[in-house]
């Protein structure tokens, strides 16, 4: 077949297609019922009735009741969010590069589909909506607002205000250290642009303030009660943690600069240098092959152990499914550099002007800024956070090498295509089909539980039979929904997301096991008593514990100030779940019975007293 932009655009069509049809597929099976899924569920369902230390619940509860809060539908919100969000980028993106609103030629459709390849890779992340999920679509929309404006300027108002309201929206809803952030820098972007991009508008940086402003103070007012809540929480745990975020993220880069997956690009650099000198002095003409060999470099480097571990049961989601999302976005981000670098070069040996394309750069630069700034007030590592956000780094990416005018430039095209394909298609069946999360390795014997939030999703018989007992027994003991609560203990969000039943403190109370491994887990047992401290217990009756594992003697202290050890309490066994260890590729399972207990009685209305 000949190779051209069409067969090329024809052929990466194919590849979505099938790459989205085997995500979608992977919605109908697995939950993460002794993980953070559990957790978004439960407050997914519960809405702005349950406090936490995120908005995301709140924003997506409003499209629950489209789905009646299924765990599927939500899975389909996020997807749908996520691919209208990041078209919104390509789309604005391409226009002011272009300086046109025409989407007609060959050149876009490649870069759509592309980059919708491309954003899949976040599905290596939890496929429900999410904190994290709320912060990549703020950060696609952010990017979306400076392409509209720097190309549009006030032609369209509402079309501009629509998309800054939206972005603070769901960066609001995702984590408060993002929303800061883009607000802060948003007047200095938009004075940049003002005055040195487009030139011609009339934009005012105070109304855009003014705009956000006013969208922030009825947003707060909406959750007035929900921010007494959860603020009195957050202050004991801050006031127990004293981790600096700034220093983590400064030591997480220092860790990320000298770890070997960077040593393919140092070594890129070199290779270019030394390619280009030698071009020179042999007389020979320039090509594109040195970009193809670094694409070949990435592709082999370390294929063997990733192959080796690609089917290994692991706790969390796997090393090697992360490394692969973080390399090809590594390769992103520094594929137009050294493609500017090589320009440049090259314009120097040859003794002429190098003209930089000042359109491109700020094109980069928003994009590489929207990804980093995704990752902005997590805890966790930074660039692998930063790379769920990869539809966006992969804008400028592929725009270089579309737009790169060398007769090899289609080969390059359709093989970085054709690796994209591959890393996400690896990643999608390695974390959401073969192996979810923290769910036992996969096997025929698929189950349905008779929960109605669970509809037409398939689980291992033992999490479907625990969910099943765990239902059948809150209606046997006459479980009242809106006076009871449960308190779960450890992590078994996923058996309260099951049913309707509430909360006592926080759904997802994990077990203090490594202090070492886990950085957010060094103040949980804090965490743990603090929304205990606060609990609203006035229109509470009875509680229950669902329980896994032992308790730890903190958290054992702090609950039981608040409820009778000695009342007449029976235990309810429900069965056993399969639990994988919760570190890196930790192999080890083992089986913990899991029993409801109850009913206790009140003790007292608030523990504050005792403290």
């Amino acid at each position: 077949m000949m190779l051209n932009k069409k067969n090329i655009l024809a052929f990466s069509s194919i590849l979505f297609v099938l790459l989205l049809s085997v995500l979608i597929y992977s919605f109908f099976s697995d939950f993460g019922l002794r993980d953070d899924e559990g957790f978004y569920l439960y407050y997914l369902k519960q809405g702005i009735a349950e406090p936490t230390f995120t908005f995301f619940h709140t924003l997506g509860n409003l499209f629950g009741f489209i789905f009646s809060y299924q765990l599927l539908g939500f899975r389909l919100l996020n997807l749908l969010l996520l691919i209208i969000s990041v078209n919104l980028s390509i789309v604005f993106g391409y226009q002011f590069y272009f300086n046109s609103k025409k989407l007609k030629d060959l050149d876009f459709y490649l870069i759509l589909s592309f980059v919708n390849i491309s954003t899949l890779g976040f599905f290596s992340f939890i496929p429900t909506f999410s904190y994290t999920s709320s912060a990549t679509i703020a950060c696609f929309l952010w990017s979306s607002v400076i392409f509209y404006i720097s190309k549009n300027g006030r032609e369209e108002d509402s079309c501009y205000y629509t998309l800054l309201v939206l972005t603070f929206l769901f960066a609001i809803c995702s984590r408060v250290q993002l929303f800061v952030v883009l607000l802060g820098t948003l007047p200095f972007i938009l004075f940049f642009i003002n005055r040195f991009i487009n030139k011609d508008s009339n934009l005012s940086i105070f109304k855009s303030l003014l705009a956000v402003s006013i969208f922030t103070f009825i947003f707060l007012a909406f959750h007035l009660h929900f921010l007494t809540e959860i603020l009195p929480i957050g202050k004991i745990i801050y006031e127990t943690t004293h981790d600096s975020l700034l220093l983590f993220y400064l030591s997480n880069l220092s860790y990320l600069i000298f770890h070997q997956d960077f040593y393919v690009i140092y070594i890129s650099i070199l290779l270019i240098s030394f390619y280009l000198l030698l071009k020179f002095k042999f007389k020979k003409d320039l090509s594109v092959s040195i970009l193809i060999t670094l694409i070949l470099i990435l592709i082999i480097k370390d294929i063997y152990g990733f192959s080796k571990s690609f089917l290994d049961i692991a706790g969390t989601p796997s090393n090697y499914s992360n490394r692969a999302l973080r390399y090809f976005f590594i390769l992103t981000i520094f594929t137009p550099i050294l493609i500017g670098y090589f320009n440049f070069l090259k314009s120097k040996l040859l003794l002429k002007r190098h003209k930089f394309d000042k359109k491109f750069i700020f094109l980069f630069l928003i994009s590489v800024l929207g990804c980093f700034f995704s990752s902005v007030g997590n805890n966790s590592n930074l660039v692998l956070w930063a790379s769920f956000t990869i539809g966006l780094s992969s804008i400028p990416f592929f725009f270089s090498l579309t737009l790169f005018k060398n007769p090899n430039s289609l080969r390059l095209i359709s093989l970085v295509c054709l690796l994209a394909f591959i890393v996400n298609l690896s990643i999608i069946y390695r974390e959401q089909i073969y192996q979810f999360r923290r769910s036992p390795i996969k096997s025929s014997n698929f189950k349905v539980s008779s929960s109605p939030f669970l509809r037409n999703i398939k689980i291992d018989p033992y999490s479907a039979d625990v969910i099943d007992n765990f239902l059948l027994t809150l209606k046997d003991i006459n479980f009242n929904y809106k006076s009871d609560r449960i308190f779960s203990y450890p992590e078994l969000p996923g058996l309260l997301a099951s049913s309707k039943a509430i909360s006592l403190g926080d759904a997802h109370n994990q077990h203090l096991f490594s202090k070492k491994q886990f950085r957010e887990l060094k103040s949980i047992e804090t965490k743990i008593c603090a929304f205990l401290i606060y609990e609203n217990l006035d229109k509470v009756e009875n509680v229950y514990i669902l329980q896994g594992e032992g308790m730890s003697q903190v958290v054992e202290n702090c609950l039981f100030k608040i409820i009778d050890d000695k009342s007449n309490v029976k235990t309810y066994k429900l069965g056993e779940l399969i639990n994988i260890g919760m570190a890196y590729n930790d192999y080890s399972t083992y089986m913990t019975e899991i029993k409801l207990k109850g009913p206790y009685k009140l003790i007292a209305k608030s523990i504050t007293y005792f403290l």
